[in-house]
């Protein structure tokens, strides 16, 4: 089924802030940048179930740049659940991604390994934790 233009822009703009909010995680976490960077020029296909819902991501040397389409072919597949995919973005999973309920991993399984070992090395929410940190050095207790 199309997609409405309303729905294809609030894809867009998803997609900007989550790339945005990695790329910045990344950017406060020197190895994981680092790692990624030996990926360069790889990209990922990332297909959701509940919702369904697919996206390309490229490892570039400043972090990663996430599609809505992308018409090569890519390095690596993951089918995951959105719910799973989410507490990993945020820095929650601590369960192998791989080896989980509703994944489906394929091409190259070497390459998701590295990737999911890079995600779990860092935590959008501990570098928020951070930031709010310097902002009030009073409030410990964050």
């Amino acid at each position: 089924m199309p997609q409405t233009p309303e729905e294809s822009m609030i894809r867009y703009l998803a997609l900007e802030v989550i790339e945005a909010a990695i790329n910045l995680a990344l950017s406060h976490e020197p190895g994981a940048l680092e790692r990624v960077r030996e990926h360069k020029g790889r990209v990922l296909r990332i297909k959701t179930t509940g919702p369904d819902w697919m996206f390309f991501v490229a490892l570039c040397d400043d972090g990663v740049q996430l599609f809505a389409e992308y018409e090569e072919v890519v390095d690596a597949r993951l089918t995951l659940p959105f719910t799973l995919l989410a507490q990993y973005v945020l820095g929650t999973g601590s369960d192998e991604v791989q080896g989980a309920e509703g994944v489906r991993p394929g091409s190259d399984l070497l390459m998701l390994a590295e990737l999911m070992q890079i995600v779990q090395q860092f935590s959008i929410w501990k570098l928020i934790k951070r930031i709010i940190n310097t902002w009030l050095p009073k409030y410990e207790g964050f």
